[in-house]
C-alpha cells in the first residue's frame, strides 16, 4: 500500500486560492450579476484543476495548478470590462467581490509557481 503524503503548504495554498475564486464566482452570481452563462467554465474549471492538485499529486498536477491562474491573470487583463469591476465603486457589491476573487487569483497564481519550484526542487 503507498502512503499518500500531505500537501505542502504552498499546494494547499494554491488549492484554497482557486476554491475561493470559485467561490466568488458563485456569490457574484447569487448577487445578482448576470455576466456569467448558466454553467460558469471558470468555476467548473477551478473544481477540476483543484481535484487534479488534490488527487493527483504528480508534477504536471501541480504545474496545471499554476497554469490555471496564470491564464485567468492574464485573460484578466486583456478581457474587455475587466477594469470596470475593480474600478467601479459605484456598485459596492460589484466591487468588493470583484477585488476578493482577484485577491483569491493572487494567492492561487504565487502559491501555485511556489508548489512547482518546490516539487521541482525536490526532483
Amino acid at each position: 500500500m503507498t502512503q499518500r503524503t500531505a500537501l505542502t503548504p504552498a499546494s494547499a495554498l494554491n488549492v484554497a486560492g482557486l476554491l475561493a475564486f470559485g467561490a466568488m464566482i458563485i456569490v457574484q452570481i447569487a448577487g445578482g450579476i448576470d455576466d456569467y452563462p448558466t454553467i460558469p467554465p471558470g468555476l467548473v474549471i477551478s473544481l477540476v484543476v483543484v481535484a487534479l492538485v488534490v488527487f493527483v499529486r504528480r508534477f504536471w498536477s501541480t504545474v496545471i495548478g499554476a497554469l490555471f491562474p496564470t491564464a485567468l491573470a492574464v485573460g484578466g487583463v486583456l478581457a474587455e470590462g475587466a477594469a470596470d469591476r475593480v474600478g467601479d465603486t459605484g456598485e459596492t457589491f460589484t466591487f468588493v467581490t470583484s477585488w476578493l476573487q482577484l485577491a483569491a487569483l493572487a494567492v492561487a497564481l504565487v502559491a501555485g509557481w511556489a508548489a512547482v519550484v518546490q516539487q521541482a526542487r525536490r526532483r
